[in-house]
Order: structure tokens, then C-alpha cells, then sequence
């Protein structure tokens, strides 16, 4: 071995020394010694080959800090290390493609003192195009090889493998030679295979050899009549080929073909083995093992490996899903594809590829799927279709345990009556359980649909039998404008439901854009739900997950329900909970868009709707003429029971009119409904609390249409409300703030806002008992002042209730503690009796303002402890205006912190006509301001204005009744005395009352002037006649 011996002497010392102290050396000896060892052949130099060698670095002072660089580009050594003391370093050259040899300087330098070696690598003496070669055991066909060099040379055999010059050209200008050597192997009769190589021998003596090797399989292997390696479809199938080890720098394999090298000096053994091939499409096959060679650009092959298969009973790829599929749909035998006990189950066995496959869905309405599909947590794969994976699936079927991957798409670009776009199947009538979609699911197609279509990431239709049971979709679901239809249903996870189905513990975690169109009939509709577009059935503990948004999208919908989980319920909802945001988007564009209903469970519920929440915050850029729009559900006509709401719900309209978002003139809706919870409650509808917290999301109206039939009903549990609401509480603030821009034109007909309902009843309707019971209220209510004077157009605010507007309504048990706000400009200060005229603003505790349309309303055991403040209106600790009332046990303890302006302050009531009030206390301090103006101020502890009853009408006649003493009794019995003891009574005051009557149920109705003259006339008869 060459050892490079480099000395610096003591005259160096110093100076080394000097240059290096910062490095942390010290005492040297009186000379530098560096020993440099390769651990190549120095003398002879490199080989031509690509190579990396080391070398050895031996120092007598160990704390010497050196570092190594190269002249050439070739050879590479590590510049950037810094080292100390002796080691080593690498050296790594490519390929000499010359035949000249060449070399390098590699300098090793320890401060300002350097050291060279010289790296010479010889001319490439052969340059052959392959140097490797695998062959079949009995394999005749000669190996060509083309050879170039500037030396004579002959091939030199070995036992098994003969070489010959078959052509030799002339010397060229550099006197290189391109020859052609023709080898051949003796056929191999031993089962094991053999390697060995061919010599290429310089004959004058000049340069290195250089060898061919060759690997011959042995007459185990076996191989067929095309000479291709043909395996076994199943069972432990391996092999073994051996390699030049420093030739061989990677190997290609097929996907199916795994391997392990193991190197034993110059030669490496690599074992190969070979997955089974289960097949689903009845097919062998084949597949090439390459080796990658060093310098060398073309690669050695093996024999092309051939193997059978056996049936896969199940899917393995998207061609055999393919299959089993038209084999279905036909009718015909699908033997090779099941397994257990029925042979129905059809087992995915591994991930499948559905990459350039035309796909038709499994199951037609003819022939729906009747198996079962177990999908072993699987993945479909690059799927691109227009199609379900399964088209029908009937009664008894299921489909379970599989996943399609974000990597797949479906886009439907047709529709008609009853068909559906979804992932994995059309219409189920059986089992989806585990199923996952991440594929995007897109409806777009130009088309009118006289009936039922949709798109949902998972199933279409599920029928009466059919059941999705933990399924999730991660992707978007788009309805495309393009759709016009009489019921179409968006649902992240499913698209309708019928009576009976079941949706159980699936999730949405996907985007929802919906939009389409619908006829001007108040029979279609559009329907968008997070799990769920249309339920006719169950929905159980479903929810929705991530901060994607539910989003309509509508400029023709006619009616249109939106809901985080269901659009529109008409089975029961329970245990669910969403997250998502739901944003509703609504142009008019004349009736187009006429109602937009949306909730954050559900847009619209009619069974029971139970047990849910809602995280996710509602807004409504809307210009459609009603907007219907819950925390919870829009519009419930059904039991609500047990529910939670802390996400915002809120109306921001389109504020800049025609250069708003919406492009047209209108601000906001006409009609707007809004609640935390509900947004309307039907007459049939009952919503329940659980007497913690049912809502904490702020409600807010911030832009309406501005016209004189404008109707804001918001309240922080109901907006409009003819049901009945029981022990629900209020945290959220509700707020109405809608106001146009300064110079603008405000209208409205009336505002209603109440810390639980907005409004008991409907204007112009006449509705009946409906109910607030047990409630509480601990937010802020309030009407903002608007930019603009707004004369004579009611805000009727209130801590429980904004406005009654019903007969036989009751509120009883309520409680409110948060500030009633209606501090705004209104230069009307009177509560005109017709109901179209102009009126004041009435702001109450507890009701804002309370009508009667036939039987009393009752307002009973309430108390308010909010602040109060109103200017120019009607104030009343309990109710501000009641007329046809009963209120009974209430207590008021907060005050009027403004001064109400030529109002009417009460402190249980503020103006009072056809009531009565009993049980009632305040506490509070009443006053109000009138300085400066001509109007009386009204204001007074209980009452601020207790007004005479109706007068009866100019027209009604006069009924003339005899002047006569007369007394009418109602509520005494005369069977057990009670009558008679008090007639006594009065006679011992020395009363004499001549005409004497019992109230009967016969007399009940009757007015009291045509009572006085039926009981004359029957006093004259009994007398005959005398007095």
C-alpha cells in the first residue's frame, strides 16, 4: 500500500503555530508529520469506474484542525467538514468515459500549511454497453455485446459461458476499435441457478481486464414454451438472482414483486417474491424486473415474469368492480366475486384503483343490489364518474367498512324524477354502515325536474327500509344553478329520507353550496341540510364537524329550508349537534324568492325535534320577502324539547341596495321571523326548555325592505310564535338595529322584540292561546335608534314578550332581568286603536304590548327587575299597553333610567283599558318629562293611564230599561244557601231590590241592558203589572 509522507519542519513550526493558536493548539513537536493512506491500488490508480473510496489521515499532533479540497470536478471530496486529529475522508470519482486516464489533486490544509496528493484514474481499456446479463436455464439466443476500446483484446471463456468476435471495425482516427461479442450459455440441468463471468483479455498487455456476468436460472425455475418465468397464483413463490455486487445500483420491481440483496464480496444475492394474485378480472399477469447498472444507461431485464391467478372472491381492482358490475346488471354469474355462506357478500380485499374506468353503477331500478358489500376499511381510488357507485340497493342489502377517496370526483351532468347524485348509492332501500365519502359530489345539469331529484355526498334517496348508519362525508356537495325542480334535497350526508328510514351517528365535515331553482308554488321548494335535505323519517345523533360553510345560494328558490343538520324534518330529530356556519343568500327578482327558511339543526321541523345544539352562526344576506330563521329551527310545527343555541343568528340584509352584494334595490326582507331557538312556532308547536340556558347567541335585525307592511318578529327564543314555550332561558342579546342610510327612507309596520318571543300571534290573523310559561329572560332587548325619524311606526319591545297579538294568550312565571331598551325617535306618543294607524312605541318588563281579538289575554306571577329606558312612548314595569288584559301577581323593581318624553310611564302598566289588574306590585321609581310641551305627562306608580273601555259603536240603538232597582249574581249557589244567606244580608242592611237575578248559562251572553229588561219583564208579569 502507497503511503503519501509529508513533512514540516521545525523552521515551519512557528509560524503554524502563530496562525493556529485561536484553534486551540498548543506545543508542537519540531516537526509536522501527515501521513496519507488510500485504499485503492495508488500505484496503478483508480479503476475507470465510478467509485468511492477513503482515505486514512495519520498526524503526530492530534489537535491539528485540517480540512480537505479538489481541483477537479470529478473528483469530489467533503469540503465543508473541518477535521482534528488524524481520521479520514472520502474520495468519490465518476465514470472515466476516456480512454485516457486522468487525474486529480486533492490538498489537505491545517492552517497556512498544505499537503497534496495526486488521484490518477485510468482510461475506461473496454467501454461496453451492458456488462450483465439474466438468462433462462436452456435459454440459446446469443448475448450481443457491443465493445469499444484502443487495445487488442479476446474474449476468454469460462466453464459455461462462451464468447466470440463476430465483427471488428477499422481503427478510427484515435485508433479505436467497435467490436461485436457474441456470447452464449450452456444450457443449466442443475435445479439451482449459476453465475459466472466472461474475460475480456488485453492481448498487449496494456490496461486492465474487465469481465461479463452472467446469471442462469437453474432447472427448478420454471419456465414457459415464450420463455417467460411462469409462477404460481398463490402459495410462498420466491427466487433467487445473483449480481455483480458493485454493478448493481437499484432494481425495479412491479408492485407486486418485493426484494431483499444480500451481499457477499464481489457478488450480491437477491431474493424475490412475488405477492399471490387473487384476480377479479379473470386474468394472468405480467410484469419485468429490471436492474439499474452503474455507468451503464441501458438496464439488465430479467425473463418477463408471467403469472396465473385464482379467483380473487371479491375486488381487487377497478377493472374487476367493473366487471362484477356489468355481470350483475345482467343477470349473469358473479360466483368468482362472493364468499360466505349465502354467497352474497361481495369482500373488497384491498385499495382499488378505478383510474380510467367507464363506470355504470351497480344495481338499476329493475334489478336492484341485493348483496353485501364488506369493505375492509378500503379506499376507491382516482374514481371519475358521473355515477353512484351503486345505482339501487334493495331491501335486506348493505354496504359497509369503505371509504372514497378525496382523489375521486362524481359529476352528475344529467338528472330527472327520482334520481339522485351521490357517492356511493342512488337510492338505498337496504345498509350503509362506515361508509366515507372525501369525493367532491357535484349536480350540474340544465334541466327542469317535474318531482323528487338531489345530491348528497353519500346516498340519494333512502326508503322506508333503508338505514345510514355512521357515515361521514369530508367533500363538497354543489348544486349547480342549472336545476330547476318541484323537491330538490342537498344534504351533506344524504339527500331525502322517506317515513321509516334512518339516519344514525353520521357526520358532515364537508362544504355544502346549493342552488338552484324551484316554479313560483308554495309546493316546491329547495332543501339543504347538512346531514339531511328532506327527512321523512329519523335523524339520530348526527352531527357536523369544521369551519366549512352551509351555504344557499338562490335567485329563483320560492321556498327554500336550510338547516345545519336537516333542511326540512318531517320525522324526528334528536341528539344532534352542528358546527358549521349557515349562510343564506337571497335575491327576490319580483316573487322568485319568496321564503327562506333556516335553522341551525333544522329549517324546518314538524315531528319532534329533541335533545340537539347548535355552534355554527346563521346569517342571512337576504332580499326574498320573508325570512324565517332560528338558532335552532325556523320554523317548528311540532315538539321542541331540550335544546341549546349559542351561535349568532342574524338578518344583515343587503345594506348597500342595488350596489350591494345582491345587486338589487331592496335593503332586506318584508317579513322577518327570528329567534334564537325558532323562528316561528307553529299552533301546533311546543317548545320546551330544560330551565338552564336554551339560548346565548346574540339575535340581530340589521337591514329590512323598508316598507309599510314591514313585520320584525325577533325574540331570543321564538320570533313568531302561536304554540306554546315553557321554561326556556335567554342569555343572547336580541337587537334590532335596522336603519337605512342617513337621507334614506325608513317605513314599517311593526317591530315586535321580546327577551323570549317577539310575537304571540300574526297581524291581520286571528290566533288564539298561545302560551309563555316559566321562562326567563337575562339579556339585553333592544330597538337602536334609527338614523332616521321614524313617526308613528311602532316598536313594541319587551323583557318576555315584544307584542301580543291574540286572544287567550297567557305569559305566567316569567321572569326578566335584562335591559328593555326602546330609547328611539317616535313623534307619535299614542296607541291608536286601529290597528293600521299610526302608534307609539310600547316598552314593558315583561310585555311590550298586549291586544285582545276576543277572549282576555293574561299576563300572571311575573316580575322584572331590568332597566327600562324608552323616550316618547309607553312605558310599563310588566306591560306597557294592555287592552282586554288580565294581569294578576306581578312585581316590577326596576326603574326608567330615561326620561319617557310626553310619554305614558306605569309602574306595572303604562296605559290600561279593558283590564284588570290585581296581586300587583312596584317598587320602582316612575317619572317622566314633560317640559316644554303641550301634552299632558302620564305617570303613576301602578298605572300611568287608565282609559275608559270601548265605546260602543255611534250606530248601535239604545235599549230603553226600566228605572228599577236590580241585582245580578253570578258564583253563588243556591243549593247549599249561599244565595240566600247573602240576599239576607242585604235586606238586614234595609236594601230593597225588587228585581233579583242569578247569572245563567242561558244569560251569559247577553248584554246587561237586554238582561235588566228580560228581568223587569218577568217582575211586571209576576205583579201583574204593578211596580
Amino acid at each position: 500500500m502507497k503511503k503519501y509522507i509529508f513533512l514540516i519542519f521545525a523552521t515551519a513550526t512557528a509560524v503554524f503555530a502563530a496562525c493556529s493558536s485561536d484553534e486551540g493548539t498548543s506545543a508542537y513537536p519540531d516537526k509536522l508529520e501527515v501521513v496519507l493512506t488510500p485504499t485503492w491500488d495508488a500505484a496503478r490508480g483508480m479503476t475507470s469506474s465510478s467509485q468511492t473510496k477513503t482515505v486514512a489521515v495519520a498526524l503526530n499532533v492530534e489537535s491539528v484542525h485540517w480540512t480537505v479540497t479538489s481541483d477537479s470536478e470529478w473528483c469530489v471530496v467533503d469540503e465543508e467538514t473541518t477535521h482534528v486529529g488524524s481520521g479520514e475522508f472520502t474520495v468519490e470519482v465518476t465514470a472515466n468515459e476516456d480512454f485516457k486516464s486522468r487525474d486529480a489533486v486533492v490538498t489537505l490544509s491545517a492552517g497556512a500549511f498544505t499537503c497534496r496528493m495526486t488521484v490518477d484514474q485510468s482510461g475506461n481499456i473496454f467501454i461496453l454497453d451492458k456488462v450483465y446479463s439474466v438468462v433462462a436455464p436452456n435459454d440459446a439466443e446469443a448475448i450481443e455485446v457491443v465493445v469499444k476500446t484502443l487495445s487488442k483484446w479476446e474474449p476468454v471463456d469460462s466453464e459455461w459461458i462462451h464468447g466470440e468476435v463476430v465483427e471488428t471495425s477499422e481503427p478510427d482516427a484515435e485508433g479505436m476499435t467497435t467490436s461485436t461479442l457474441r456470447i452464449r450459455c450452456d444450457a443449466n440441468t442443475d435445479a439451482a441457478g449459476r453465475y459466472g463471468t466472461l474475460t475480456l483479455e488485453p492481448t498487449d498487455g496494456v490496461g486492465y481486464s474487465t469481465e461479463y456476468a452472467v446469471y442462469q436460472f437453474g432447472a427448478d425455475m420454471p419456465f414457459d414454451t415464450d420463455g417467460k418465468l411462469d409462477l404460481a397464483a398463490k402459495g410462498e413463490v420466491k427466487f433467487d438472482v445473483v449480481a455483480p455486487a458493485e454493478a448493481v445500483v437499484g432494481v425495479t420491481c412491479p408492485t407486486w414483486v418485493t426484494y431483499e440483496s444480500e451481499p457477499d464480496g464481489e457478488r450480491a444475492t437477491y431474493t424475490f417474491s412475488v405477492a399471490e394474485n387473487p384476480s377479479d378480472t379473470k386474468t394472468e399477469r405480467e410484469g419485468v424486473i429490471e436492474f439499474s447498472i452503474k455507468d451503464i444507461e441501458a438496464q439488465t431485464a430479467l425473463p418477463a415474469i408471467r403469472q396465473a391467478f385464482y379467483p380473487a372472491g371479491g375486488i381487487v381492482s377497478g377493472a374487476g368492480l367493473k366487471m362484477f358490475a356489468e355481470a350483475f346488471n345482467a343477470g349473469g354469474d358473479i360466483s368468482d366475486w362472493t364468499s360466505g355462506e349465502d354467497g352474497r357478500t361481495v369482500e373488497v380485499l384491498g385499495d382499488v384503483d378505478m383510474k380510467d374506468v367507464a363506470w355504470t353503477a351497480v344495481g338499476t331500478a329493475e334489478r336492484p343490489f341485493d348483496g353485501v358489500v364488506a369493505g375492509n376499511g378500503h379506499l376507491i381510488l382516482n374514481w371519475n364518474t358521473a355515477q353512484p357507485l351503486f345505482g339501487h340497493m334493495a331491501e335486506g342489502s348493505e354496504i359497509r367498512d369503505l371509504t372514497i377517496d378525496a382523489s375521486s370526483k362524481l359529476t352528475a351532468k344529467s338528472v330527472a324524477k327520482d334520481v339522485y347524485a351521490a357517492a356511493f348509492a342512488g337510492v338505498c332501500n337496504g345498509t350503509l354502515k362506515n361508509c366515507r365519502n372525501m369525493a367532491a359530489v357535484t349536480l350540474d345539469a340544465a334541466a327542469t325536474v317535474d318531482g323528487a331529484c338531489g345530491v348528497a355526498g353519500v346516498a340519494g334517496l333512502v326508503g322506508a327500509a333503508g338505514r345510514v348508519e355512521n357515515c361521514a362525508n369530508t367533500a363538497f356537495v354543489t348544486l349547480s344553478g342549472n336545476v330547476v325542480g318541484s323537491k330538490i334535497s342537498v344534504g351533506g350526508v344524504v339527500s331525502e329520507t322517506e317515513a321509516g328510514a334512518v339516519v344514525t351517528g353520521c357526520t358532515n365535515e364537508g362544504g355544502i353550496s346549493s342552488s338552484g331553482a324551484t316554479p313560483k308554488v308554495n309546493t316546491a321548494g329547495i332543501y339543504t341540510g347538512g346531514v339531511v335535505g328532506w327527512a321523512g323519517g329519523a335523524v339520530e345523533n348526527c352531527t357536523t364537524e369544521g369551519g366549512k360553510t352551509i351555504a344557499l345560494q338562490i335567485t329563483a328558490g320560492y321556498m327554500s329550508y336550510t338547516g345545519g343538520i336537516v333542511g326540512w324534518a318531517d320525522g324526528s330529530v334528536t341528539g344532534c349537534t352542528n358546527k358549521q356556519p349557515l349562510s343564506i343568500s337571497a335575491n327576490r327578482l319580483g316573487d322568485a324568492c319568496r321564503y327562506a327558511y333556516a335553522g341551525g339543526v333544522a329549517g324546518k321541523s314538524v315531528g319532534a325535534l329533541t335533545g340537539s345544539k347548535n355552534r355554527g352562526n346563521l346569517t342571512a344576506t337576504a332580499i326574498c320577502k320573508f325570512v324565517i330563521m332560528g338558532g335552532i329551527v325556523g320554523s317548528a310545527d311540532g315538539v321542541v324539547s331540550d335544546v341549546v343555541n349559542v351561535a349568532a343568528v342574524s338578518v344583515p340584509g343587503n345594506p348597500d341596495g342595488v350596489n350591494g352584494a345582491l345587486k338589487e334595490k331592496y335593503f332586506g326582507p318584508r317579513y322577518a321571523y327570528v329567534g334564537g331557538i325558532a323562528g316561528q312556532l307553529r299552533i301546533d308547536g311546543t317548545l320546551t326548555g330544560n330551565g338552564d340556558t336554551t339560548n346565548s347567541g346574540a339575535v340581530t335585525i340589521e337591514q329590512m325592505e323598508y316598507s309599510t307592511e314591514d313585520i320584525v318578529a325577533v325574540g331570543g327564543v321564538v320570533g313568531q310564535q302561536l304554540g306554546k314555550v315553557s321554561n326556556t332561558v335567554n342569555s343572547g342579546a336580541v337587537t334590532v338595529s335596522a336603519s337605512p342610510a342617513a337621507g334614506g327612507t325608513i317605513a314599517w309596520k311593526v317591530r315586535c322584540a321580546g327577551g323570549i318571543s317577539g310575537l304571540l300571534g300574526e297581524i291581520g290573523k286571528t290566533y288564539a292561546e298561545a302560551s309563555v310559561a316559566g321562562s326567563k329572560n337575562l339579556a339585553l332587548v333592544k330597538q337602536e335608534r334609527t338614523t332616521v325619524r321614524s313617526n308613528g311606526m311602532p316598536a313594541y319591545v319587551g323583557g318576555i314578550v315584544g307584542y301580543i297579538y291574540e286572544s287567550a294568550a297567557s305569559v305566567s312565571g316569567c321572569t326578566n332581568s335584562g335591559e328593555v331598551n326602546n330609547d328611539y325617535y317616535n313623534n307619535n306618543i299614542d296607541f291608536d286603536a286601529a290597528e293600521s294607524a299610526k302608534r307609539t312605541n310600547c316598552t314593558g318588563g315583561i310585555v311590550g304590548a298586549a291586544s285582545t281579538l276576543g277572549e282576555p289575554n293574561v299576563i300572571s306571577s311575573c316580575s322584572n327587575s331590568g332597566l327600562i329606558p324608552i323616550y316618547r312612548g309607553i312605558g310599563g314595569g310588566v306591560v306597557a299597553y294592555a287592552d282586554g288584559v288580565g294581569i294578576r301577581d306581578c312585581t316590577n323593581t326596576s326603574s326608567f333610567p330615561t326620561s319617557n318624553r310626553n310619554g305614558v310611564t306605569g309602574g306595572i302598566a303604562g296605559q290600561v283599558l279593558n283590564a284588570q289588574i290585581e296581586g300587583c306590585l312596584n317598587k320602582a321609581l316612575v317619572f317622566a318629562d314633560g317640559t316644554g310641551d303641550a301634552v299632558t305627562v302620564k305617570a303613576g306608580g301602578i298605572v300611568g293611564d287608565l282609559c275608559a273601555g270601548k265605546p260602543a259603536p255611534a250606530f248601535a240603538p239604545l235599549i230603553a230599561v226600566p228605572d228599577r232597582p236590580a241585582i245580578i249574581v253570578s258564583g253563588l249557589r243556591h243549593d247549599n244557601g249561599e244565595l240566600g244567606a247573602f240576599l239576607d244580608l242585604i235586606k238586614m242592611g234595609g236594601a230593597s231590590i225588587p228585581v233579583r237575578s242569578m247569572v245563567t248559562p242561558t244569560s251569559k251572553g247577553w248584554t246587561l241592558a237586554n238582561l235588566l229588561l228580560e228581568l223587569n219583564t218577568e217582575h211586571e208579569t209576576v205583579q201583574g203589572g204593578n211596580a
